[in-house]
């Protein structure tokens, strides 16, 4: 809805009339404090030559109308003309009242040939019950403070319309800048204030051949069942500007329009939020907050054709309702409730979770080339896959993996993060730096890292395998990039369980159990170090690709089960001898030896035994049957 109003210049009569009820209104009102006053309608053009000011006390009441000639056009016949200047309110005494309405079904009307200003302590009533809508159009208009209520009514200018204080409330009916499209532009600009726009039996909205350019105060619309409430035109919000979408609330530009958010909040409350546009939305900055239960449409509507939009998005939404549109962009999408729903695809975003969610629930299309995922509060389940790459991957909480996941930078853990494994976990182009949490790769899973994995808190339980790989050929013998140095693993501070029989760590680099970092290898599991035997080689009688752990400063193995390795390292490295089932099936040099079961050396060490600083036998019997 555009309504254009054009004022002609056929104004042949001038005529002031007072009633009963009200003081005549003087030839010099450019003061009036006092008194209430009346512009009567008289069958005739009304015009006041210069300036007309309203404070304090004073009162006016128009009641003067024009005659709507179809077409969008409107005769200013038997209108009032103000031919300056007119005022109401004042910075410094507030006070003065304007009212415009009219019993029966004509259309109350009022021109200003020059600047509007509403300004402090200001009262201004617009209101048609039957007819025509109130109507006043001014050249410019300055809303800088008071209270406009407009009720089936229309505030319009030929040029721009700046809001920066004061409180206007528009129930049916519209606020518009750039009245004659082929004369002037007309900008809305918002800085301050608080503007309702309240759709009933029909639409309530603002409306500019211009910009609507929002950096400050605050907008809210409201419709319902009948009709909405709306903005028409380019839209740029900004800054700190506030916008509440509170149902049936529409942003609607045609082709050569946009709607911009480079800053400022929108808060999306209610069904049946629209923003309609034939380019994509461009969320630059600022906060989409999107509220439980309610929704946001972003539709490409090109006047022929409609269908899903895109949020293009380097801003940020916080979701705990529905966002029905593509999103892209490298903005910060946040999943608030575990009944968020992006109905579209997302791609590129920087992705996290704030409830127990899942992603095939959250998300109903593809997803794509995420910069992040993060998993800051409940339990994600990854359920469904991420085409392209995955830049970073954060988790504060649970994050369930039950499709293959690969990240192409640092994975980082901390606090109480727990990670369940059931399908793999690839950190293509980084490492992994745990310092806290649980992970737990369970059966067939592999958790591989192109750099360095560093353990120094939490706890890593392995039921499948553990890889570290920073060279990957695949069945094509394509390589992925080869850091310059090989990645190592350092265990020095968490704790690594073995709870298998199958449990392997492997890497090019080295693996270093330092400063009160642990190797649990339980009873009946085992643990490989650099490789397990593959079908061919138990075929030709080869043994496994045995690598070495350097148990060195304040570093341990307590061992029940069985560890194939080399083991080097320092005395203040403790190997535990924890059943007398437990065995080393590799050499020994150096660390310290503790026994705590019956046991001998020859079965305990396979290999060739170095020199030992320290042996002692804690509990049981030891046969000492082989030499360093």
């Amino acid at each position: 809805m555009k309504n254009r109003l054009l004022l002609t210049t056929a104004l042949v009569a001038v005529s002031f009339a007072a009633n009963v009820y009200a003081n005549p209104f003087p030839e010099d009102a450019t003061d009036l404090i006092s008194g209430s006053y009346v512009v009567e309608h008289t069958g005739n053009p009304i015009f006041h030559e210069g300036n007309v000011k309203i404070s304090k006390d004073a009162v006016l009441k128009v009641n003067t109308y024009g005659e709507d000639a179809g077409d969008d056009w409107v005769s200013p016949e038997n209108a009032f003309v103000v031919k300056g200047n007119l005022t109401v309110g004042d910075e410094q005494q507030g006070g003065g009242t304007l009212i415009m309405y009219r019993e029966d079904n004509e259309k109350p009307m009022m021109f200003v040939e020059g600047n509007t200003t509403i300004d402090n302590g200001a009262s201004v009533t617009m209101r048609n019950d039957d007819g025509s809508w109130a109507t006043i159009i001014s050249k410019t208009a300055d809303i800088k403070g008071g209270t406009l209520d407009l009720n089936g009514a229309e505030f319009v200018t030929d040029e721009d319309l700046n809001i920066s204080g004061g409180v206007i409330n528009l129930t049916e009916g519209s606020i518009s800048a750039g009245n004659n499209e082929e004369q002037s532009i007309g900008n809305i600009n918002i800085t301050g204030g608080e503007v309702n726009l309240i759709g009933k039996t029909v639409e309530a909205g603002m409306d500019s051949n211009g910009v609507i350019s929002i950096s400050g105060g605050k907008v809210t619309m409201q419709g319902n069942d009948n009709d909405d409430a709306a903005l028409w035109g380019n839209v740029s919000v900004s800054d700190k500007a506030v916008i509440n979408m509170n149902g049936k609330a529409r942003i609607d530009v045609d082709e050569s329009e946009n709607i911009s958010i480079s800053g400022g909040t929108i808060n999306v409350a209610g069904n049946e939020n629209t923003f309609r546009a034939v380019n994509d939305v461009e969320m630059s900055g600022g906060v989409l907050n999107i509220a439980k239960g309610a929704d946001l449409h972003i539709n490409k509507d090109d006047g022929t054709t409609a269908e899903k939009g895109t949020l293009a998005l380097s801003g940020e939404v916080n979701l705990n309702g529905t966002l029905i549109s593509n999103v892209s962009g490298d903005g910060s999408l946040n999943i608030k409730s575990s009944g968020a729903l992006v109905d579209g695809n997302v791609l590129g975003t920087n992705l996290s979770f704030e409830a127990d969610h899942s992603l095939s629930k959250a998300i109903s299309g593809a997803i794509e080339d995420l910069a992040s995922l993060n998993v800051n509060t409940g339990t994600l389940t990854f359920d469904k896959e991420v085409y392209g790459t995955l830049g970073t991957l954060t988790v504060k909480d649970t994050l369930n993996i039950e499709e293959s996941l690969f990240v192409n930078n640092d994975l980082n853990l901390t606090d109480n993060a727990t990670i369940n494994m059931n399908e793999d976990l690839s950190v293509m182009d980084g490492g992994i730096n745990m310092t806290g949490g649980t992970v737990n790769v369970n059966e067939a899973s592999v958790l591989w890292a192109a750099k360095d994995i560093n353990i120094s808190g939490g706890e890593l339980n392995l039921k499948g395998e553990m890889d570290t790989i920073y060279d990957w050929l695949d069945e094509n013998d394509v390589p992925l990039p080869k850091p310059e140095t090989p990645g190592d693993i350092n265990i020095n501070g968490g704790i690594v369980n073995i709870l298998s029989d199958s449990a392997e760590i492997s890497t090019e680099g080295n693996v270093v159990v330092s400063d009160s970092g642990v190797i649990n290898v339980n009873n009946g599991a085992k643990l490989y170090i650099g490789g397990m035997p593959d079908e061919d080689d138990e075929e030709d009688g080869d043994e496994n690709q045995t690598d070495t752990i350097n148990l060195i400063n304040g570093g341990s193995i307590n061992l029940a089960g069985t560890l194939v390795a080399n083991i080097s390292g320092d005395d203040r490295g403790v190997i535990n001898f924890e059943s007398s089932e437990a065995v080393i099936e590799g050499d020994v040099d150096t660390p310290s030896l503790t026994f705590n079961f019956d046991h001998s050396l020859s079965k305990a060490i396979t290999g060739t035994l170095g020199s030992v600083d320290k042996l002692t036998v804690a509990k049981g019997t030891l046969s000492f049957d082989k030499e360093p």
